[in-house]
């Protein structure tokens, strides 16, 4: 050790003073003094490959987790700067960042060398899961578009481009961002019509929707199709017609479509569809029904002909006022499809505004035929009973409909009021007490009974004459709600009425109501009557 300070401090006599201090290295490897002595030296001689080396023998050694990464970021450092060996220098910055993902020094390094062209996309591999799992958003976006640099088949292009556009828009809140990816997406597979969608929106959110139709044209210019063209192209018209409101340019670009492919329903009813929208806008109506023509022509869809023929009958209807022509239209979907309950329902509307109630209710009849859910098929046959009874004042044809719902679908408040008050209007009263008694079977509370009951009683009294029953409903009422006016007048009219049948019976059911209410002269003349009864105990007992 004399000899190596000799060497080192007296003659500055460095090679000679690292001989020496190798030596004693060799000798003893953890002599520490012996160690920090090469350091110094190899950096004041520039031997950075020796200092690299006994660098490497420290880590080989064993040293505590926070030492090593040092170390190998240091190597790193020294083959970065020193030895101008940036690959390697990668390598040790690497193997920092598996051991302390975090390391803000090896990520700087990395940074550092990502200039370097032959490391560019290895340090972005590096870098991006490191960046991604740190939440460092705007730094991942732009290792990403490294990647995207070198890649360019376009499965794994779309996937970059798609990832960095989300991140763009919802990680950094960059509208702008997002449609820069979202635009190399479209370009570099304009088939993806998904992606176009998502640069539609975000074109929307940003208000570029100029920029974005000069995205799609340039993704014509790679469509490998006539097909995707003229989808292509129908996006473009769309975009200057829905979103930048240039209608002029928009009906060009439909017309560029349907020059291209005359014959083509794929071509041409999108084209016309557009400039029906366009026609309707300036108020075309002629040109807006060649329109629909066009379309019903080249239609190969049945269903999408009968709402071609729907929109015509509407037409007809709300524009130009012609019902008898929209009627027709109408007709011609049934034609189609008997069982098209929209245009049922649309002849149903019309036959109600122009009073044809015999047609409407024929075509009522065809929709119940044709319809399955029970819900309307309820509404559709109290609607038909509803127009005998108010609108062609036929109780009886009225009757006969709801009686077919009510035996279909079971009783309904609403039908059950509806045959009470046909037959009490065409006096069917023996009817009417059937349907009071079924309303009797669904009422919910004692009030709702009583009420029911007592009406029984009063038809049972004065228009079937039946007092006998009409008597049994008044005592049922009083056995609920004692006291009742309307039953206490009903039976004292009974009692009062010497000609009356049953007087017997509705005295014996008024006494108790009458001593209830403590009237007792009206008490003694209808004990008077209970007592002509023939039973001698009941006599005995009035």
């Amino acid at each position: 050790l004399q000899v190596c300070f000799l060497f080192e401090e007296i003659l500055e006599d460095v090679p000679l003073a690292i001989r020496a201090y190798q030596e004693v290295v060799e000798l003893d490897p953890d002599h520490v003094a012996s160690r920090r002595a090469l350091d110094r030296l190899y950096r004041r001689a520039g031997r950075f490959r020796d200092l690299v080396a006994l660098l490497r023998q420290e880590i080989d050694r064993g040293l505590e987790a926070d030492d090593e990464v040092a170390r190998l970021l240091e190597i790193g450092e020294i083959h970065e700067r020193e030895l101008q060996e940036p690959s390697v220098a990668v390598d040790h910055y690497e193997q920092v960042l598996e051991r302390e993902p975090s390391h803000t020094g090896a990520q700087r390094a990395l940074e550092r060398l990502i200039e370097v062209p032959a490391q560019r996309q290895r340090i972005a591999s590096i870098l991006e899961p490191i960046y991604d799992g740190q939440g460092v958003f705007s730094d991942l976006v732009r290792i990403l578009r490294v990647q995207l640099e070198d890649v360019t088949e376009v499965g794994p292009r779309m996937g970059l481009l798609l990832r960095v556009a989300s991140l763009e828009e919802e990680k950094l809140r960059s509208p702008e961002g997002a449609f820069s990816a979202l635009s190399d997406a479209v370009v570099t597979d304009p088939s993806d019509a998904s992606v176009r969608e998502e640069l539609a929106r975000v074109a929307t959110m940003r208000g570029a929707d100029a920029e974005r139709a000069e995205v799609l044209e340039r993704a014509i210019g790679r469509a490998e199709s006539s097909h995707l063209q003229a989808e292509l192209l129908f996006e473009v018209a769309k975009v200057w017609d829905d979103r930048v409101g240039d209608p002029t340019r928009a009906e060009s670009a439909y017309q560029r479509l349907i020059q291209a492919e005359p014959d083509n329903p794929d071509t041409v009813l999108p084209a016309a569809r557009a400039l029906e929208r366009l026609h309707l806008g300036r108020e075309a109506h002629a040109e807006l029904a060649e329109d629909f023509r066009i379309q019903i022509r080249l239609e190969l869809d049945a269903e999408k002909r009968r709402d071609l023929l729907a929109r015509l009958a509407t037409l007809l209807e709300d524009t130009l006022g012609d019902s008898a022509a929209a009627i027709h239209a109408h007709r011609r979907r049934l034609e189609e499809d008997p069982a098209d309950l929209d245009a049922l329902r649309s002849l149903e509307r019309l036959y109600e505004n122009g009073e044809d109630w015999q047609r409407l209710i024929g075509t009522l009849q065809s929709r119940d035929q044709v319809t399955l859910e029970e819900g309307e098929q309820r509404a559709i046959a109290a609607r038909i009973a509803e127009v005998y009874e108010t609108k062609l004042d036929d109780a009886e044809n009225a009757i006969v409909a709801y009686n077919d719902a009510l035996s279909r679908f079971g009783p309904d408040d609403a039908t059950l009021a509806a045959l009470a008050r046909l037959y009490e209007k065409t006096e069917r009263f023996d009817d009417l007490l059937e349907i009071l008694e079924m309303k009797l079977e669904r009422a919910e509370d004692e009030s709702s009974r009583a009420g029911l009951r007592f009406r029984m009683g009063e038809i049972l009294r004065t228009k079937t004459r039946d007092v006998e029953r009409a008597v049994d409903a008044y005592a049922q009422v009083l056995e609920h709600e004692p006291g009742h006016e309307g039953v206490v007048n009903a039976l004292e009219e009974i009692v009062t009425d010497p000609d009356a049948p049953h007087r017997v019976e509705a005295a014996r059911v008024l006494v108790p109501q009458l001593e209830g209410a403590q009237r007792w002269g009206d008490l003694i003349a209808v004990l008077e009557v209970a007592a002509e009864t023939d039973d001698p105990t009941e006599k005995l007992r009035a």
